[in-house]
């Protein structure tokens, strides 16, 4: 009599065997690549996102120490060394290598070496730059590459100052300024705080920022000489005007002096503020 019972339980033969466990390979590799591929893929957008982070990080920093400025913004090309300076204080920002460095000092200090670790503030930068020819309008444009390995990001930006009441001069100190509408223009009220007395005489070029202005119709101050069609110039494509005048008084401490402009069009307060005071 046949044994069904035999036949039914015969195992695999070593054929089926052997196709068995090459299918398993082959799937196994398919997953182990795909595995791989998602770990690579992994891997450089973790390090994308972290290049786009320390960029960012690192520019919002230098950003926040410019924004305050209203003494001087300064860049040296040859040392890629950037001096930001507002009433009291200074900070110093270069690059060195792939190294970015930034120190505060107080505004009056002399500058010292500041490559040291503790002023590293990142250390992948592959270019840091400041164009400072738009100043006098108010901001500057910061530029700068971080980059990991094959990984880099590039940003650049116009910085705005945003302290227009503070402004720089290069012998007065700082003067407060007080930007008024009047009939026809805007006033320009500034108050020097030095301490002391500036000398009746004494020669000044203020250099004012106009906001949408039409042509000129007139230049008038108070404490200062009347000033005259040949001792203004307007750079319509900046929007600065400059005035040569002189002190008619004396320009005590916390005295003020005016500069009143007529405009033959309208102008906005908000945009027009006092750039520079020099002799």
């Amino acid at each position: 009599m046949r044994n069904w019972n035999t036949e039914k339980n015969q195992g695999m033969s070593l054929v089926e065997l052997l196709v068995a466990v090459a299918v398993l390979g082959i799937s196994m590799i398919g997953i182990v690549a795909l595995m791989n591929l998602a770990t690579r893929y992994y891997s450089n957008s973790n390090k994308e996102v972290e290049v786009q982070q320390e960029l960012q990080t690192t520019f919002a920093m230098v950003s926040n120490m410019i924004v305050d400025a209203n003494g001087s913004v300064t860049f040296d090309t040859s040392t890629k060394t950037a001096t930001i300076v507002n009433k009291q204080k200074k900070y110093v920002v270069t690059l060195s290598g792939t190294n970015l460095y930034a120190k505060e000092f107080l505004a009056t200090a002399t500058i010292t070496d500041i490559k040291a670790p503790e002023n590293l503030l990142a250390d992948k930068v592959e270019s840091f730059s400041l164009n400072t020819s738009h100043y006098d309008d108010g901001y500057v444009t910061l530029a700068m590459k971080v980059k990991y390995g094959s990984r880099e990001a590039a940003m650049t930006k116009n910085v705005f100052m945003r302290n227009a009441g503070k402004e720089r001069t290069d012998f007065l100190g700082y003067c407060d300024v007080e930007v008024t509408e009047v009939t026809g223009g805007i006033q320009f009220k500034i108050k020097q705080n030095t301490g002391a007395t500036i000398n009746n005489g004494t020669p000044l070029d203020i250099k004012i920022k106009m906001g949408a202005a039409g042509a000129f119709s007139s230049v008038t101050g108070t404490g200062i000489s009347s000033i005259s069609t040949a001792n203004r110039y307007y750079n319509q494509v900046t929007g600065v005007l400059t005035v040569h005048t002189k002190l008619s008084a004396g320009w005590v401490d916390g005295a003020t002096i005016t500069v009143t402009v007529k405009v033959g069009g309208t102008i906005d307060k908000n945009e027009s503020r006092v750039l520079t005071i020099s002799k």
